[in-house]
């Protein structure tokens, strides 16, 4: 029997045969997928004491010690949740889940969760004793898909001051802060607002210099001057709309890191995220957060 006649023969048997192994090779591919923890931290950080404007004011901001505050003070939002199919659990951290301020000179001075995904994940954020100034250790129960948290810390130093997330996870060799999506989002945004003034410049030039050459085998008898001059009429609307777009450029492109990060919160599951009244900021206290 040739293979073309058993399968007309057995066609059903082939196809389930056939999407049977495709069903288990997924299967196998997803039971074998790394936990993907995420840190995404929210880019609408928000200034509670501006430092230029206290330090013209009979004022003095001060720790709960008593100690005085030199510097702003921002609350910064982030969001901590598993991306993977495949649950978390304490046994799979093998070394601590800890998030760090990018700048050194930057402190933290109080924490909290805001929002958790499920009461039953116990997720609990404390002040990490290697550096508890500027960085706090992550643990939890349990973290399922899309389960997690939303915090907020508010610290001493600007709000351009960002969070890093180390630690290690059986099975993965990094953990996900979006930091590089970030920065290709951030550079896909600059070339796109560079692109529309390049294409009108060049376009103009391109244009013009048709235009001039055309001048010159028509009408030899005008000067360089005025075989610019028209044509540069001919396609002027080429010029200013390059012109148009170079006013508009600069200030977009430095909203562009924070254009990218506004994009990326969209990928933040839906029982973490949650507005945030900035003229409503809780009260803090101090010691081990948790939920």
């Amino acid at each position: 029997m040739s293979l073309t006649t058993f399968i007309k023969h057995n066609c059903l048997t082939v196809v389930c045969t056939i999407v049977a192994l495709i069903l288990s090779l997924y299967l196998y591919k997803v039971s074998c997928a790394p936990s993907e923890p995420i840190l995404l931290v929210d880019p609408a950080a928000t200034i509670l004491i501006d430092s230029t404007r206290v330090s013209a004011a009979p004022l003095q901001v001060v720790k709960v010690n008593g100690e005085e505050i030199i510097g702003d003070v921002t609350s910064i939002r982030f969001y901590f949740w598993n991306a993977s199919r495949k649950a978390i659990k304490p046994s799979n951290v093998l070394e601590p889940l800890v998030i760090t301020l990018d700048n050194a000179e930057s402190e933290i001075l109080d924490y909290r969760i805001l929002k958790s995904s499920r009461p039953v994940i116990k997720s609990v954020l404390e002040r990490h004793i290697a550096d508890p100034n500027r960085s706090l250790a992550i643990s939890f129960k349990i973290l399922e898909r899309n389960d997690g948290f939303t915090g907020q810390i508010i610290l001493r130093g600007a709000p351009t001051t960002d969070l890093v997330l180390s630690g290690t996870v059986e099975g993965l060799q990094k953990i996900t802060t979006y930091n590089r999506d970030i920065q290709n989002d951030v550079w896909k945004l600059k070339l796109h607002y560079i692109f529309a003034p390049t294409f009108c410049s060049l376009a103009f030039i391109f244009l013009s210099g048709l235009y001039y050459s055309r001048l010159t085998k028509e009408k030899p008898a005008l000067t360089i001057k005025e075989k610019i001059i028209e044509s540069y009429k001919a396609y002027a609307i080429w010029f200013w709309m390059a012109w148009l777009f170079l006013i508009f450029v600069p200030g977009r492109i430095q909203n562009a890191d924070k254009q990218a990060r506004s994009e990326l919160i969209k990928r933040v599951p839906k029982d973490l995220y949650i507005q945030i009244d900035s003229q409503k900021i809780s009260s803090y206290g101090t010691g081990k957060k948790g939920n």
